[in-house]
Formats: C-alpha cells, sequence, structure tokens
C-alpha cells in the first residue's frame, strides 16, 4: 500500500481485498446478525407472552366451566335424576333379598280351622316351631333352609321321646314360566335404560353449561377489550381537540374548524 498526494491506493496482490473493505463487510454481517437477533428475540417474548396469555385464559374459563357445571340448577338437576336412576336400579336387586319365615302354634284338638292361621304340619295335642330362610341364588335358582321341631303332648309310640326335629336344604328351579323373575328383569332392563338416560342428560347439561359459559366469556372479553379501545380512542381524541384549540389560539387554525369538535 502506498500514499500519493493525500490518496490510499493499495498495492498488495489483486485477489485479495482492501482492509477498508473487509473491516466494513465484517461491520455490515455483524449489524445485520444483530438486527435479525433483535428481531428474533421480540418475536420470541412476543409468542411467549402469547402463550402465556392463551394459557390463562384456558384456565379462567375451565375453572368457570368447573363451576358452573358444579353449581347451577340445570346441572344439579341432572344430577339428582341420574343419582335417582342409580338407586331405583339398585332397589330393584331386592329380587335376591332373602325372605324369613318364623311359625309357631299349638293344637289340642283341631290341628286347623277355617279363618285361623297354623303352622303347616301341627297335629293334634302338639306344639310346633319351625323356621325357614329362603333366597333366590340366581333369577331362576332358588335355595331354601328349614328347620322344624314337634313337641307332643305324650310320649311318642315305641320310644321315650316327646320330641320330633327336622331340618333341610333344598334348591329348587321351576320348570314352568318364572313370573317373579319374568317382571324383575322387565324391570331391570327399564331401569338400565333410566340410568343411561340420566347419564345422557348429565352429559347435556355438561356440554350445554359449557357452550354458554365459554360464549358469555368470550363476550365479556370482547365487551371489555371494546371499552378500552373506546377509552383509548377518547384519549387520542382529546389530546388532538386540545392541539387544535391550542392551535386556534395562536391563530394558525379558523374557529369554524374547532367548533364541530367541540360540540
Amino acid at each position: 500500500m502506498c500514499i500519493q498526494a493525500g490518496q490510499m491506493e493499495w498495492t498488495g496482490p489483486a485477489e485479495e481485498e482492501p482492509p477498508l473493505v473487509r473491516y466494513r463487510r465484517g461491520g455490515v454481517i455483524f449489524l445485520a446478525g444483530a438486527a435479525l437477533l433483535w428481531v428474533g428475540a421480540g418475536v420470541a417474548a412476543q409468542a411467549a407472552d402469547t402463550a402465556a396469555a392463551e394459557a390463562e385464559l384456558r384456565h379462567e374459563m375451565a375453572a368457570l366451566v368447573q363451576t358452573a357445571q358444579a353449581n347451577h340448577p340445570r346441572a344439579l338437576e341432572a344430577l339428582a335424576a341420574w343419582e335417582a336412576a342409580r338407586q331405583q336400579r339398585a332397589g330393584a336387586d331386592g329380587f335376591f333379598d332373602p325372605l324369613l319365615t318364623v311359625a309357631a302354634g299349638r293344637a289340642e284338638w283341631l290341628p286347623a280351622l277355617a279363618g285361623v292361621p297354623a303352622p303347616e304340619g301341627l297335629r293334634e295335642q302338639s306344639t310346633l316351631t319351625r323356621a325357614a330362610v329362603e333366597r333366590p341364588l340366581w333369577p331362576g335358582l332358588y335355595a331354601r333352609a328349614g328347620w322344624t321341631e314337634r313337641f307332643w303332648d305324650e310320649r311318642l309310640e315305641g320310644t321315650d321321646e316327646r320330641r320330633e326335629s327336622l331340618l333341610g336344604v333344598s334348591l329348587s328351579v321351576p320348570l314352568g314360566r318364572d313370573r317373579g323373575l319374568r317382571q324383575w328383569r322387565l324391570e331391570a332392563e327399564g331401569l338400565d335404560a333410566g340410568i343411561r338416560a340420566g347419564a345422557a342428560g348429565r352429559e347435556d347439561a355438561g356440554q350445554y353449561l359449557r357452550y354458554e359459559t365459554e360464549r358469555r366469556y368470550l363476550a365479556w372479553i370482547e365487551a371489555a377489550n371494546a371499552v378500552v379501545l373506546a377509552g383509548e380512542a377518547a384519549a387520542r381524541f382529546e389530546t388532538l381537540l386540545n392541539e387544535a384549540i391550542e392551535r386556534e389560539r395562536q391563530g394558525a387554525l379558523p374557529a369554524y374548524q374547532v367548533a364541530p369538535a367541540r360540540m
């Protein structure tokens, strides 16, 4: 490199760029990279703020929906109907409840008389006690267990005993149509349908409340945003009006141009 008459001239190899050009190019690249990083950081920060705002909005909306579904009369009514259907279905299983029968009686001469309840198997000159339990093991299959004790006034013939005891267990399957079983099945099917209808009613009430809550919440946000925008617009208008009044006072604007804005 040589300097002649205040000028700088590059005399190095032709394939190399002057240092000043390289420095300028490096500076431009550095500034462009920094600008890109700054813009990218701003975009990332804006995206993060937007994501945080959306997450907060979803959280608030979910809390409002949960509160509505837990406390709204429509949801409570659907829940009560569903619970009632479930309780009725549980009550239908009373078909399987055991039946206990206990009887006792004494006969002097008449073992039975029309209109007078007497245990089956009661005989003259005896006292009879009996107890039995019957329970459906499965629709159409019944189990019975019973115990009977009879006391005679006189000893039994050929023995010194005056007491007879009987204990028995039986299983029975009705060969004909079991009407009780049929009725129970029909009732159970109807109550199962009622449970499904109650569950569908709960789902319908929950979805309706979700839709209405989210719709009204978004409408409230839009209204609040409109209020903010209207306030900002009013503030800008007031600033412009004050500037126009000041320019009118200084004589830069005629009064007729400012008068409509004052009205």
